[in-house]
């Protein structure tokens, strides 16, 4: 269960998602995502992470939906959609310019 920063390195590790059901999660995962549950609700948390762990039907669920989320959260995606927001805050400079980021050390695909 990653924390609430870390959703999109997990989808893009193919790691599926038990998450609190609030704004933020919910953004990211779409309201219909299975593997959410309420703030606070502990045996919600403790029957759906016992549920990934004994249904393999539910555990592709979640893990089906985050693969469908994979392209949004992929790093060329996410760097394609930073250097248009930062051309546009600046107002000129070529994309080929920006930094690339580094790999990091959590997943191996994350480059």
């Amino acid at each position: 269960m990653p924390g609430e920063d870390d959703g999109p390195e997990t989808i893009v590790c193919r790691t599926p998602v038990l998450c609190t059901r609030i704004e933020g999660a919910i953004g990211m995962l779409g309201a219909d995502y299975p593997g959410t549950f309420e703030v606070g609700d502990a045996p919600g948390l403790t029957a759906l992470r016992l549920r990934s762990e004994t249904d393999p039907a539910f555990l592709a669920t979640l893990s089906a939906h985050c693969d469908k989320l994979r392209p949004t959260y992929a790093p060329e995606n996410e760097r394609r959609i930073w250097a248009g927001l930062l051309v546009q805050l600046v107002g000129r400079g070529p994309l080929a310019q920006l930094p690339q980021l580094e790999k990091s050390s959590r997943c191996p695909h994350w480059t």
